[in-house]
């Protein structure tokens, strides 16, 4: 068990996929932080409630042939082991990598209950799932780290793996300290790959919206694991990666991309001809 380090699970496919690498690497953390506003008595039922609800988009996909055809490229084309995106969306990997789940009851990072449960604990340094912006809670005396789907500090805010290859031509990866501004913390390491070539069978048949929400619940919390499988490795010894920051890196700044420069981007990426 590693007891320095631990990870805040606000439900989404980002903290399955951290879940589920953990448990591939029987890795456990001390701290399995879960933020919630439990609806039962009992906070597990809450939890496996809010996991289907918060991850019903991919739990529907994945019943598709054609998806799980494509998430298996997916998994290909960063190294994880077949049907790693099926089984990441099984709610009882959470029970394997803790041998408690400590729950907040507030999805809000910010709020008092959350700051009084962070001050109860010692010092240590969590892996941030969610996409809140820090404030209040940065006053503790613990670390936040978080994993940006794009090369920092050019890519910034929404939809960064998007205008990742619009603005630049390939996919990257970050991951960083929290502060409080919005992907300005400390660079940790980073990296570039080149942009995939991806089939799904009857790719016009797909909505821009689905296509985006596929995109979300498979390829974006792979490209992230891709880069916290790395840190599992390295039993999250973060002084063992290189911030190869250089000075007067041009930064940008991008809100959600409008749906005819995305359907641009999936022509790029998806293989229609199937």
């Amino acid at each position: 068990m590693i007891t320095n380090t631990g990870l805040i699970v606000s439900e989404n496919p980002i903290s399955c996929s951290y879940i589920n690498i953990l448990k591939i690497n029987n890795l456990k953390l001390k701290y399995i932080i879960y933020l919630l506003k439990p609806k039962f008595y009992f906070k597990i039922i809450s939890a496996r409630v809010s996991f289907i609800k918060k991850n019903s988009f991919a739990l529907n996909f994945l019943k598709k042939k054609d998806i799980l055809n494509f998430t298996n490229q997916i998994e290909k084309y960063f190294n994880f082991e077949k049907d790693f995106c099926s089984n990441m969306y099984k709610f009882n990997n959470i029970i394997d990598i803790a041998d408690k789940i400590h729950f907040v009851n507030d999805e809000d990072i910010n709020s008092f209950k959350s700051i009084r449960f962070f001050k109860s604990i010692p010092k240590t340094t969590f892996i941030n799932t969610g996409n809140q912006i820090l404030k209040d809670i940065l006053d503790t005396e613990h670390k936040f780290v978080h994993i940006h789907p794009g090369y920092l500090p050019n890519i910034k805010g929404a939809d960064s793996s998007f205008w990742q290859i619009k603005k630049y031509g390939n996919i990257a990866v970050s991951t960083f300290f929290m502060n409080k501004g919005i992907d300005t913390g400390e660079i940790i390491f980073r990296e570039k790959l080149e942009v995939p070539s991806f089939k799904i069978n009857n790719y016009k048949h797909y909505s821009i919206k689905d296509l985006y929400r596929i995109w979300y619940s498979f390829f974006d919390p792979l490209l992230r694991g891709y880069q916290f499988q790395k840190l599992v490795k390295q039993n999250f010894d973060f002084n063992k990666f290189i911030n190869k920051k250089t000075n007067n890196e041009k930064e940008e700044y991008f809100s959600f991309m409008k749906n005819h420069h995305l359907r641009n981007i999936f022509d790029k990426i998806f293989d229609q001809n199937i």
